[in-house]
């Protein structure tokens, strides 16, 4: 916090309690994360197996108990790049990848 608090002088020299629009910062910071993982189903694309080839390197679970249900994901950094995880989402909910972030931040700096 100490950097942050260097780079930004005293705009937010209350830290992560300095009010924004409609709550704090940490507030801000925490339903980013409640939210990045809603809907459900988007938590399986979070993961990366750097020991493996990327097209093998997602999240994979078999179960012992019902090995026929298993479970894969593509590895997290080629989800980041899908630009249409709209399709892949199975419960609803938008898309987030990494060209929608880049595309929010710059539409926030304007």
């Amino acid at each position: 916090m100490a950097t942050a608090l260097r780079l930004l002088g005293t705009e937010f020299a209350k830290g992560l309690d300095t009010p924004l629009p409609g709550r704090k910062i940490k507030d801000h910071i925490a339903n980013g994360a409640i939210e990045e993982d809603m809907p459900i189903d988007r938590v399986i694309f979070h993961f990366h197996d750097p020991n493996k080839v990327w097209d093998e390197a997602g999240l994979s679970v078999i179960p012992p108990w019902f090995p026929s249900v298993a479970i894969r994901s593509e590895s997290s950094i080629l989800w980041q790049h899908n630009k249409d995880q709209g399709g892949v989402i199975i419960f609803g909910g938008d898309g987030h990848s990494w060209f929608d972030a880049r595309n929010s931040y710059l539409a926030d700096l304007r």
